[in-house]
């Protein structure tokens, strides 16, 4: 069983990584419009908004 702190820090550290690949894929698709993001199956892997092929 993991202290609190860590499952903490964890969560932070995953919604970092989350969001700079938001970001970038973000910035990817302002440049290539080919890739919609509803057809992409990692959004319910990843539980969030992020592409992990784009």
């Amino acid at each position: 069983m993991k202290s609190t702190c860590e499952s903490l820090l964890l969560v932070l550290v995953q919604r970092e990584i989350k969001r700079r690949l938001y970001f970038t894929s973000l910035r990817r698709n302002k440049r290539n419009r080919t890739s919609a993001p509803e057809c992409c199956p990692e959004i319910e892997v990843t539980g969030g908004p992020v592409s992990l092929d784009a």
